[in-house]
Formats: C-alpha cells, structure tokens, sequence
C-alpha cells in the first residue's frame, strides 16, 4: 500500500464516494496517471486505520476498512499474461482466506499449466440474493451452468415475494399489496420459477428446498420493506391514502400488542451439470 504523504489536499467528495461504494459489487477509479488515484485510496483506507498502523506497498495481512477487507493488487504491462494475473489475483485474494483458489493456483504454478478453461473450471456455483434483482435470470443461470465442470452443482437461492406472508386486519388490502410489492420487483417470482428454470436449461437430480423466515420486528419490515413499497403503491394508485394509513396503523397495533407476523419463503434449488 503508497504511504500517505504530508500536505495532501482533502478530498471528502470523492471519498464519500468511495464510502457509498462499499455497498457495490465494484466500484472504479478512472484517471490520466499522476491524478492521484493511489493517493485517494490511501487516504480513503487511511481513514478507517488506526493512527499507528503503517501503510505499507507490501502487506502480509488484509487491511480491515470497517467490516470491509482491502488488498491492493497492482498490474503493469507485463500482468497481461493470463496465468501471471490469475497468480497474482489469488495470492491478493487469499490474504483474506488462505483456501481461495487452492486448487487453481496449484494448477498455474505448475511447470506445465493446463489450459484456462481447465483452470477456471469449477466444481459447483452457488447464487444467493442476486436472481431476484437480475434482468435476465436465464442468462445468468446459462452462465453459471457454463463454467462449472460436468457432474458439478449448481445452487440458486431466492425469495417469493409473492408468498409472503402477513397476518392483517384487511385480507382484501393486504393481498393487494403484497401483490404490488411482486409485480413490482424485477423478478418478484422467481422463487417459484427457479424449479422450471433448472430443467429448462438441462440441470438433473434437481432438489427443491423451501426455507421460510419469520420476523415478529415490525420497526425492521417497515423501514427496510414495507414503507417505501407502501410508499409506491399509493403513488402509482394500487392503494390510497386513507387504505394506506389503515394498514400502516393496523399493523403497528399488532407490533405494540406483540403480535406482528410476517413470513417469506426463499427456495433454494440445487441441479446437477451431466
């Protein structure tokens, strides 16, 4: 990791940026060389270290930002080389757990690496939280089914919206609003459309497993769930605002009577690659 120099010029805007980005799969730095982009991220990752802790170009353990782990990787002309960068990319990735790529990297470091497609092969994929906010879940599947080797799994896990479940005064509202926050998802059914899936595109000994969460936290369902789908329902007109408020009002008297239920089942689905 660059040691931080002395008198560099703060820049909170583009490390609140950064900070937003710990959310994301992947966040990237664009800039002519000399702009500062190692600067930036020294200084970003200095903010969450302790005063004392160094950084330092070379380090034997991962930087913790927060929850986050960081390595820093750094690529030059020569990393073009396919099996030179997998190399390199598993050794940063197993500062955070040493079994990452075992097998791959013992194949690289062999005197006579296979070829990649070999290498990058693996023996099962796992998916959890993603089909359901994807655009094109079969493409996403045919991906996964691609890279895995014959005879490997491949295991999906994903909720029904649709099936949620929620014990309320007002049967007739409350389906109608479940309804809404399902249609109203990228992929509000694919729970129960995962099984089809599967064997649409070639997947055998496939195993159905239902998994149901409970909460009786309604605090929790409201801010991260109900209210901003409740919120879009009554702007797009599935509900008004008296119907709204109703509901909203009902399910808070059953949370301060203790007696708030909500359920939501996630399938989980395993195949088998021939």
């Amino acid at each position: 990791m660059y040691q931080q120099k002395l008198k560099i010029v703060p820049r909170p805007r583009l490390t609140k940026k950064l900070n937003a980005g710990l959310t994301s799969k992947l966040t990237l730095i664009a800039a002519p060389a000399g702009f500062g982009k190692s600067t930036l991220l020294s200084e970003w990752i200095a903010e969450f270290l302790p005063q004392e802790e160094p950084l330092q170009e070379e380090t034997s353990t991962p930087i913790e930002v927060g929850r986050e782990r960081v390595s820093w990787l750094t690529l030059d002309n020569d990393d073009r080389d396919p099996i030179r960068f997998l190399t390199y990319l598993i050794a940063a990735l197993q500062k955070f757990e040493i079994t990452i790529g075992e097998m791959a990297l013992g194949l690289l470091q062999s005197p006579q690496p296979p070829p990649l497609k070999t290498i990058l092969t693996i023996n099962g994929c796992f998916s959890r939280a993603v089909f359901e906010i994807i655009p094109d879940p079969q493409k996403v599947l045919a991906e996964m089914i691609r890279v895995v080797r014959p005879g490997g799994r491949i295991v999906v896990s994903a909720p029904d919206s649709g099936a949620w479940a929620i014990d309320a005064s007002d049967k007739v509202l409350t389906r109608r609003i479940i309804d809404f926050i399902s249609d109203h998802q990228t992929n509000g059914w694919i729970g129960r459309q995962l099984p089809n899936l599967f064997h649409e595109l070639g997947l055998h000994d496939n195993i159905v497993v239902p998994n149901t969460s409970i909460t009786n936290d309604y605090a929790l369902m409201r801010r991260l769930w109900l209210e901003p789908y409740l919120e879009a329902a009554q702007a797009a007109g599935a509900v008004s605002a008296s119907e709204a408020a109703m509901w909203r009002n009902d399910l808070e008297h059953r949370s301060q009577m203790g007696r708030f239920f909500s359920a939501i089942t996630t399938f989980v689905v395993c195949g088998t690659k021939l």
